[in-house]
């Protein structure tokens, strides 16, 4: 005698192609803060600053953040022309001209980094502004090189742990208030890994200077 048995309903969930057994299942929604970050060769960092998705900034969201971020808001919650002046002028510059000879800034190949006045403080301060070809930050940009990986694998698990606490459980998502004490702790537990940023200009071979790091990362047939 054949019995009919109730199907299970299929659960579907989101994780990365080729996961054949997805850890855990949260709750979550699509929230976005944009962070620019910036270092050099000799393992010094600017500190961050943060862009949410707001009309206006309150001061809750600023507090017992990373030392020294600055904060600011657009309407999309990406970098514009406007915040990235702002940024030039109030977190890098200051820094720039306390250092003496050439100094050089390396920018991605974004509209909202040609900005005028930019250019006009880098000549006077003398600044060379370099932006990367399109399509090349993953072998010519130092900190996709090296850096954000490690970064993000920490800011992941202290997502996780934030996930993890009732409020975590209750919330879709992280609230503005919260960002930036969370944001905290994935730079602070980078400190012992700043060696990363040497890494990354070497492999791009800006510093020391080696065309032939990045040209090995292409595949052959693209090499010159």
């Amino acid at each position: 005698m054949k019995v009919a048995l109730p199907m299970t309903p299929e659960k579907k969930v989101i994780c990365r192609r080729g996961t054949k057994y997805p850890e855990m299942i949260v709750n979550a929604t699509k929230v976005s803060f944009s962070v620019m970050f910036c270092g050099n060769a000799v393992e010094e960092t600017v500190p961050p600053y943060v862009i949410f998705r707001a009309e206006h900034l309150w001061s809750t969201w600023t507090e017992n953040g990373p030392h020294g971020t600055r904060y600011n808001r657009t309407k999309s919650g990406w970098i514009d022309s406007i915040t990235f002046e702002d940024w030039f002028e109030s977190h890098l510059l200051p820094i720039l001209k306390k250092k003496d000879g050439r100094k050089g800034i390396i920018g991605n190949n974004l509209s909202s980094h040609i900005n005028k006045n930019v250019l006009e403080a880098c000549e006077a301060n003398n600044i060379s502004f370099i932006c990367l070809p399109a399509n090349a930050t993953h072998i010519l940009q130092p900190l996709d090189v090296a850096y954000f990986r490690p970064l993000k694998i920490k800011w992941r698990q202290v997502l996780l742990d934030w996930k993890n606490t009732p409020e975590g459980r209750r919330l879709p998502t992280v609230p503005k208030d919260q960002f930036h004490r969370l944001l905290k702790t994935a730079p602070d537990s980078m400190k012992e890994t700043q060696s990363y940023l040497v890494n990354g200009f070497r492999k791009t071979g800006i510093y020391p200077q080696n065309v032939e790091e990045p040209l090995s990362r292409l595949p052959r047939q693209d090499r010159i």
